[in-house]
């Protein structure tokens, strides 16, 4: 049996011909969900209503559904990508706090990582390879700073550090300290080139009769120190004596004739650092100029 409606706002838009959707209260005072069309051919209007509440509540219960259905997966899917970023993480987490550090120790920790996947790896052996790139670059720049640039010989820094380490390992040494006579008198005559090329040439001639455990340096100037470990007193002497020869043997174009004096110093305690031992070594040269210079000077510490 029909029921008689009062004219509502749906049915007069489906009546002038439109199509569309509105919530409206019928005449019960009931609030409708209302869809309307019109049906140009016949000229007739279709309206199709519900109780909103109805709708909203048959619409809830489809999203409770879905959430009971889907909320399971969803959980799993969270963990899973908390498991996973996690572990994805940790390696580049460790291999950031290696590179905060940027040490010989640390370099060493990001060995160990665990760097399990393609650019993990990858990312590693780029710091492994910085580390080493820097920490080289750093060596290499220490030991130019105690280099001499002319002759590339010692300079006094990188001996007393040489020196330094042969004394904490309490090794018997004897220090040969030279220097060339009238050197002032070559630079007036000739001019710091040729002294210049005097000064690498002498230091040729002291490395070409060195040992490979000693150390030879450019203390300064004309001025020359040769540490040799393990070597006593009378080695030392023998050893300064030889090079004295060779130089004054030796032709130093143009200045033809070169000497020099040395002054020998020994130490075999090892309470005798190495600053009393080039200090001997420096006063054995000053006795050597004052004695009439090309000659060599001897003393020791116990003699200090």
């Amino acid at each position: 049996m029909g029921t008689t409606i009062q004219i509502n706002g749906a049915i007069e838009d489906a009546i002038s011909g439109e199509s569309g959707a509105r919530v409206f209260r019928n005449s019960q005072g009931t609030d409708m969900l209302s869809g309307y069309a019109s049906v140009p051919i016949s000229g007739w209007g279709v309206v199709a209503q519900r109780p909103l509440k109805v709708t909203l509540a048959q619409l809830n219960d489809t999203i409770l559904s879905v959430l009971k259905s889907t909320l399971p997966v969803t959980i799993l899917t969270l963990l899973l990508i908390l498991v996973f970023g996690s572990k994805i993480a940790k390696p580049l987490w460790k291999l950031a706090v290696g590179v905060r550090a940027m040490d010989r120790y640390a370099q060493s920790n990001v060995q160990k990582i665990d760097a399990w996947y393609f650019e993990a790896e990858h990312l590693k052996q780029a710091i492994v390879s910085g580390t080493e790139l820097v920490g080289k670059t750093i060596q290499e720049y220490d030991l130019d700073r105690q280099k001499d640039p002319l002759t590339q010989l010692l300079n006094r820094r990188g001996m007393l550090a040489k020196l330094e380490y042969f004394q904490s390992i309490k090794k018997p040494y004897s220090v040969i300290a030279l220097d060339i006579d009238h050197f002032k008198r070559i630079n007036d005559k000739f001019g710091h080139d040729v002294g210049d090329q005097v000064i690498r040439t002498l230091a040729e001639l002291m490395q070409s009769s060195a040992r490979e455990q000693d150390v030879i340096c450019r203390t300064g100037g004309e001025e020359f120190a040769i540490f040799l470990p393990n070597v006593d007193i009378g080695q030392a002497v023998s050893i300064a004596e030889r090079l004295r020869v060779d130089v004054s043997n030796h032709l130093f174009p143009p200045v033809a004739k070169v000497n020099i004096s040395l002054g020998v110093a020994y130490s075999s305690r090892t309470e005798c650092n190495f600053h009393q031992v080039l200090k001997n070594a420096d006063k054995a040269l000053y006795d050597a100029k004052h004695g009439g210079r090309n000659r060599t000077a001897v003393t020791d510490c116990e003699a200090a």
